[in-house]
């Protein structure tokens, strides 16, 4: 994941274009030491990812050192699974509805084989899936793989609620 953002000294008029990697609080740090800068007249005024809709984390423009901890925190991910798996409250997420599929999820999730028979047939279920979960007609629905993809950004909003 890159993610590039561009910080501006309102003291100086002067702006530096910053890429996350792994030492980016180094070279943000060298940076404004170079520039013999106050790290309260910065501010960030631009944020651009590849992977998500960042624009949830312009709350923090205004401390910047807390949005370079940030950047720096969130290139340790790469996926939205990754960000997914951190979380300690997971939501109202789709994601979170989807269980392994095996013969554990039956014995949990059904004490009548007719309602469980049921679910199967009218469901959307292949025996060689390895996730599983109900639909909105309390069918089965299987794949077999969890699109975290789909609610990345809210993933990414959770998280920043979470950690920062």
């Amino acid at each position: 994941m890159e993610i590039k953002f561009t910080v501006l000294s309102r003291e100086r008029n002067i702006t530096k274009n910053f890429w996350s990697t792994p030492d980016i609080n180094h070279i943000f740090e060298r940076w404004v030491e170079e520039n013999n800068l106050d790290v309260d007249g910065l501010v960030v005024i631009d944020t651009f990812c590849d992977t998500f809709d960042v624009s949830c984390l312009m709350k923090h423009s205004e401390d910047v050192e807390i949005f370079v901890q940030v950047i720096q925190d969130l290139f340790e991910y790469s996926t939205a699974k990754q960000l997914y798996d951190a979380l300690s409250e997971k939501g109202d997420l789709e994601c979170s509805e989807w269980l392994e599929f095996n013969e554990d999820f039956f014995r949990q999730n059904f004490t009548d084989p007719y309602e469980s028979a049921r679910a199967t047939f009218f469901g959307n279920v292949n025996w060689n899936d390895e996730y599983v979960r109900f639909d909105g007609y309390n069918n089965l629905k299987t794949t077999n793989e969890v699109d975290y993809d789909f609610e990345k950004n809210e993933i990414l909003k959770l998280w920043l609620n979470e950690f920062y």
